[in-house]
C-alpha cells in the first residue's frame, strides 16, 4: 500500500477537530526532528482510523507516513475502535467527551445483541450496563452522562454550547432543560414601572450583547396586541421576540444586519423595512443607545454613527414605521439615556425626550410610557465605587414609548 493511497473518510472528520496552531506546529516539529513514533492505523481500503493530524504533517513534509492495517468483523467494530482512538488522544471537556461518545452507546448496545444472537452465554443486554461502561471510559458517571445526553438530544445549541464551553454546567442545563420554568405563568405589570432583575431563559440566546428581558416584550404583547397579530422586530438581536411571539402566539418578523439565528433574516433596518412587513400591527424596537457598548455590536450597526447621524438614522426610522405599521397601529420604543462614553464623559444626552419628540414631529401619538430601569447589576462593584469617590452619577434610566399610528 502506497502513501497516496491513504486517505480520510469524510464519515470520521466530523471527529476530528483540528489542533491549535501551538500544537500541530509541536507535532510537526516533533516528526520533523525525531520521526514518527506512533503509527497511523487504516482499515483494509487505506481509510484513515487513527492518526489524521500525524498523516497531514507528513504529507506536509513530504514524509511517507508509517502506518499499521487493522481489520475488522464489521462496521460497528470499526466505528468503535474510531471514536475510542480519538476519545483518548484528544483533550477534551467531559460534555465535548459525551458528544463524541453517545454513538458508542447505540453501537455497544448493537454489539451486545449481536453476541447475544451469537448465543454467547456470558452476555446479558441491558442498556443501563452499556451507558455505565461508556461513562466510566470517559470519566464520569451513568447519571451525568444520561444528563449529557439528554442536553445533545433536546437543547438548543446555545444551551449546548454554553456547557461546551464551561460557561454552565452539565446538571445545572439539565435541569433548566427539564424543570418547569419560574416564570411559566405569565403575570403581567400593572404599574407603569417594569423592574426585571434578570432575562427569563426561555427567550433569546443567552449572553448576547444588549439582550433584554423577554419579559418587556411579554407586556408589551399583552397590552397592545391579540393572538395572531403581526409583530415585527428590525433589531432582532438574540430573538428575544421570536421566542416571545412563539409563546405567546403571535406571529412575528424578526431581521437583524447581523443575525445569529436562522429564524432572523438579515435586512439593513437603514434601507427601510421589508414589503412583507406591510400593515404589521406592532412594531418592537429596540436600537442600540447610539455609542453605548459599541465595541460589542457588528461594524454595520448604528452604534457607530456620529450622534447628530444617529438622531438622523432615528428620524428615518420613525418615518419607516409610519409607513409600514397599519392605521391605530403601535410602535413601542425602548430606550435609554446617557451618561457614560461620551467623548468628555461629563454630558448627560436624554435620549428617551430627543427620540420622543421626534416621534411626535412625524405624527404618532404618545399614548403610554412605562420606566423600565437597568438593573443595577450592569455595573461591577469598581464603578460604583470609583463614582462615589468622583461624585458621578451610573445610569440606569430606561424608557419604553408606546406610540400610535393616528392617521
Amino acid at each position: 500500500m502506497s502513501f497516496l493511497e491513504l486517505k480520510i473518510n469524510p464519515e470520521y472528520e466530523k471527529l476530528l477537530k483540528k489542533l491549535p496552531k501551538e500544537e500541530y506546529e509541536a507535532l510537526k516539529q516533533s516528526i520533523k526532528n525525531e520521526g514518527q513514533h506512533f503509527l497511523i492505523t487504516v482499515n483494509l481500503e487505506g481509510i484513515i482510523l487513527d492518526g489524521h493530524h500525524r498523516f497531514m504533517v507528513c504529507k506536509e513534509l513530504g514524509l511517507k507516513p508509517k502506518y499499521e492495517v487493522k481489520f475488522f468483523e464489521n462496521q460497528l467494530q470499526e466505528k468503535k475502535f474510531v471514536i475510542e482512538s480519538n476519545l483518548l488522544r484528544r483533550q477534551l471537556t467531559i460534555f465535548q467527551r459525551m458528544e463524541m461518545v453517545k454513538p458508542l452507546i447505540e453501537i455497544e448496545i448493537e454489539l451486545a445483541k449481536e453476541r447475544i444472537l451469537k448465543g454467547d452465554p456470558r452476555q446479558k443486554f441491558a442498556e443501563g450496563k452499556v451507558v455505565e461502561i461508556v461513562a466510566s471510559k470517559i470519566g464520569t458517571n451513568p447519571e451525568t452522562l444520561r444528563q449529557g445526553i439528554k442536553i445533545i438530544e433536546e437543547a438548543p445549541e446555545a444551551l449546548k454550547e454554553e456547557v461546551r464551553t464551561g460557561k454552565r454546567s452539565i446538571s445545572s442545563a439539565y435541569n433548566l432543560l427539564t424543570q418547569k420554568p419560574k416564570e411559566a405563568v405569565f403575570e403581567p405589570k400593572v404599574f407603569t414601572v417594569w423592574n426585571f432583575s434578570n432575562c427569563d431563559e426561555r427567550f433569546g440566546v443567552p449572553n448576547f450583547p444588549g439582550r433584554i428581558p423577554g419579559q418587556i416584550v411579554q407586556n408589551v404583547l399583552y397590552y397592545y396586541t391579540n393572538e395572531g397579530d403581526l409583530v415585527v422586530d428590525p433589531f432582532a438581536g438574540s430573538g428575544t421576540t421570536i421566542d416571545v411571539c412563539n409563546f405567546m402566539k403571535r406571529n412575528c418578523l424578526c431581521y437583524d444586519v447581523a443575525p445569529i439565528r436562522e429564524e432572523i433574516k438579515k435586512h439593513d433596518i437603514k434601507e427601510g423595512f421589508p414589503k412583507k412587513a406591510q400593515n404589521c400591527d406592532l412594531i418592537f424596537l429596540d436600537p442600540p443607545y447610539w455609542n453605548m457598548r459599541s465595541e460589542k455590536y457588528s461594524a454595520n450597526s448604528v452604534s457607530s454613527l456620529s450622534l447628530e447621524d444617529f438622531y438622523a438614522f432615528i428620524e428615518k426610522l420613525a418615518k419607516d414605521c409610519d409607513d409600514i405599521v397599519r392605521v391605530n397601529g403601535i410602535v413601542a420604543f425602548l430606550i435609554s439615556n446617557q451618561l457614560e462614553r461620551l467623548p468628555q464623559d461629563k454630558e448627560y444626552i436624554d435620549h428617551v425626550f430627543q427620540c420622543l419628540k421626534i416621534f411626535e414631529k412625524i405624527g404618532f401619538r404618545l399614548i403610554m410610557r412605562f420606566s423600565v430601569p437597568l438593573t443595577t447589576q450592569e455595573f461591577a462593584p469598581f464603578n460604583v465605587k470609583r463614582a462615589k469617590e468622583e461624585k458621578k452619577l451610573l445610569g440606569i434610566v430606561r424608557d419604553l414609548l408606546i406610540f400610535q399610528k393616528v392617521n
